[in-house]
């Protein structure tokens, strides 16, 4: 082995865990850098950025816009699909290229959203036809649906697609008293689909949630939105 060959293998040892880091490649040229591992959730922390792209972000709030060659939130973040959160705060990015040169805008808005609405699944597990009334609120109406399900059958009602806690409550119409189901279901990164089952003695709610892995650049490595 040769001493480029070595030199190339220590490299690899040495920058494995900065993960995040902008990290020498040992394939092509030596000066060749690796950027940002885009990060897969949709609500991104201001915080959580390593500085050079805190710089970048820095920047375009302040002037309104940050023009580089190479744009480091354009590696990091998904911009057509993430938000970015600063104090609270939720900003759109916006990336624009031109021909080598790429911006960064960052337009606040009211409300994260996931890119598609989340789904109310209503399962009737029980042996008979039951009509169900579903409720999905918090200071609005999201949804206010009454279904009728035969045994086994099964329907999707949409949510909403906006981040945010809501009180969704279900009950039947045609068994188990008059009693209105209500669950506390949040709509962030770590949750998806809500549930509604009917069974023989109940009526349940629930809905899924993700174990979540921080962001690969993520300097703090454990903060997530709920």
């Amino acid at each position: 082995m040769n001493r480029r060959e070595v030199l190339a293998t220590m490299g690899i040892s040495l920058s494995t865990p900065l993960v995040g880091c902008l990290q020498t490649s040992s394939t092509g040229s030596e000066n060749e850098e690796q950027g940002y591992e885009e990060c897969y959730l949709i609500e991104i922390q201001y915080e959580w950025f390593p500085q050079d792209i805190k710089d970048e972000v820095d920047t375009a709030l302040e002037e309104g816009s940050y023009e580089t060659d190479t744009l480091l939130f354009a590696e990091a973040v998904d911009a057509e699909e993430s938000y970015l959160v600063v104090n609270d705060t939720p900003y759109e990015p916006v990336v624009e290229t031109s021909n080598e040169t790429q911006a960064l805008e960052l337009h606040e808005v009211d409300v994260i959203r996931t890119p598609e609405p989340r789904i109310i699944r209503v399962h009737n597990d029980d042996n008979r036809k039951h009509e169900v009334h579903v409720e999905l609120t918090n200071e609005e109406t999201f949804v206010d649906e009454t279904i009728t399900l035969k045994s086994g059958e099964e329907t999707e009602l949409e949510a909403t697609d906006r981040f945010g806690t809501y009180n969704l409550s279900a009950r039947t119409l045609t068994g188990h008293g008059a009693e209105e189901h209500d669950y506390r279901y949040s709509i962030s990164d770590s949750t998806r689909n809500a549930y509604v089952t009917i069974t023989e003695e109940e009526v349940r709610v629930s809905h899924t949630v993700s174990d979540l892995e921080p962001c690969s650049w993520d300097v703090t490595g454990s903060r997530f939105p709920n």
